[in-house]
C-alpha cells in the first residue's frame, strides 16, 4: 500500500497500480481497491472505475469515486449522498482510534469536503 501510495504521489501512475494490485492483506485490500478506482477515475476510465469502487463497505475513497461519476453523469442528488456519506465514514472511523488503517481511511477528505461543497454550490 504504502510503495503504491508514495508512486501515485509521485505521478507514477502504472507503479501505483502494480503497487495495489499487489495487495494481499486483507485489512488493505479494500483501500488497494479504492486507490485503483481513484486512478482509473482521474485516468478517465468510468467503467474501472466503478468496477474497483464496488463493495458491500466500500472505503471513503471509492464512495468518493461513486460520487464522482454520479455527479458527471448529471446526477448531483446522488453525488451528493455518496460525499456525504464517506465523509461521515471517515469521522466516525477517526473518532478515537489512530490505527494505520484509520489514516488510510482519510486520505482524500479535502477533496471529498471539496467536492461536496462544490455540488452543493451547483445544486443551489
Amino acid at each position: 500500500m504504502a510503495r503504491g501510495y508514495l508512486a501515485e504521489r509521485l505521478g507514477n501512475r502504472t507503479g501505483a497500480a502494480q503497487d495495489y494490485k499487489r495487495v494481499e492483506f486483507s485489512i488493505t485490500k479494500g483501500h488497494a481497491h479504492a486507490r485503483l478506482a481513484l486512478l482509473a477515475l482521474d485516468s478517465g476510465d468510468e467503467s474501472m472505475a466503478s468496477i474497483e469502487a464496488q463493495g458491500d463497505e466500500p472505503e471513503p475513497t471509492a464512495l468518493y469515486v461513486r460520487g464522482a461519476i454520479e455527479e458527471r453523469r448529471g446526477a448531483l442528488l446522488a453525488a451528493i449522498r455518496y460525499y456525504e456519506t464517506a465523509l461521515n465514514a471517515i469521522t466516525q472511523r477517526r473518532h478515537g482510534n489512530r490505527s494505520v488503517s484509520d489514516t488510510l481511511l482519510s486520505i482524500d477528505q479535502d477533496r471529498i469536503a471539496i467536492a461536496l461543497e462544490n455540488a452543493r454550490k451547483r445544486q443551489r
